[in-house]
C-alpha cells in the first residue's frame, strides 16, 4: 500500500489529487491542504485560519476595510467559497459553483476564476467540508471576444499579441489537438468531382 509522509493512505490519496483541495470546518477554517493547494498558495505558515486568509483574498485584509479576516468584509456575504461550504453542510450534498476572486500575490492583485466544489464530510460529530478549487480562468477568458482574421482565420493571442494558427491557439489555451477534415459544403464547392458519380 502507498503511504503518505505521515503514514496514512488517505493522506497520500488527497496529496496526490491534482486539484487544490482543502479540508475546512463550518467557519471555513482550513485544517488541511493537499500538495496541489500548497503549490498554488505558496508557503502557508499556519493552518486553522479562514479560507480567504489562506487564499490571499483581497477582502480578507485590513486594506480592504475588513477586520483582517475572511468573513468580516461586506463582500464576504456573497463569497462563493463560504456559500458553497454552508450550502453543502446544510444540505448534505455536493455543491459546485464558479467564483471570481481577487487574490494578492508577489505581482500585486490577480483576478482568477475558480470552479469551487464543496463536499460535506462528517468525522465523529464534527461537520467538515472538502473544498476543491480548480483554476478555470483560461476557459472563462475564452468566452470573451477572440480576434480572428476574417481572411486566414488566424487568432490574435491576447491584446496586441502575435497572430497564430487556430490549431496552435487551441493547443496553447486548452491543450486540444486538432485533426483536419473537409465539411460537406466545402467538399461540394471546391471538390465537386469527389461528390459526383
Amino acid at each position: 500500500m502507498v503511504q503518505g509522509p505521515n503514514g496514512g493512505i488517505v493522506e497520500a490519496l488527497v496529496d496526490a489529487y491534482p486539484a487544490a483541495t482543502m479540508l475546512v470546518d463550518e467557519d471555513v477554517r482550513v485544517e488541511h491542504l493537499n500538495e496541489s493547494a500548497r503549490q498554488l498558495l505558496g508557503k502557508v505558515t499556519s493552518l486553522n485560519r479562514r479560507g480567504g486568509d489562506v487564499l490571499h483574498c483581497v477582502h480578507a485584509s485590513p486594506e480592504a476595510g475588513a477586520h483582517g479576516a475572511c468573513g468580516d468584509a461586506k463582500a464576504c456575504e456573497d463569497c462563493v467559497v463560504r456559500g458553497s461550504v454552508a450550502a453543502a453542510l446544510d444540505s448534505g450534498a455536493v455543491r459546485r459553483r464558479r467564483a471570481f476572486m481577487q487574490v494578492k500575490g508577489k505581482q500585486g492583485v490577480t483576478e482568477v476564476y475558480l470552479l469551487v466544489s464543496a463536499s460535506p464530510l462528517r468525522v465523529d460529530e464534527r461537520k467538515l467540508c472538502i473544498v476543491t478549487l480548480e483554476d478555470v480562468t483560461e476557459l472563462v477568458n475564452l468566452h470573451s471576444v477572440v480576434s480572428l482574421c476574417a481572411h486566414c482565420n488566424r487568432v490574435r493571442s491576447g491584446q496586441g499579441g502575435d497572430w497564430q494558427r487556430l490549431e496552435a491557439f487551441l493547443k496553447d489555451r486548452l491543450d486540444l489537438d486538432c485533426s483536419h477534415s473537409i465539411c460537406e459544403e466545402c467538399l461540394d464547392r471546391y471538390f465537386p468531382e469527389a461528390t459526383s458519380g
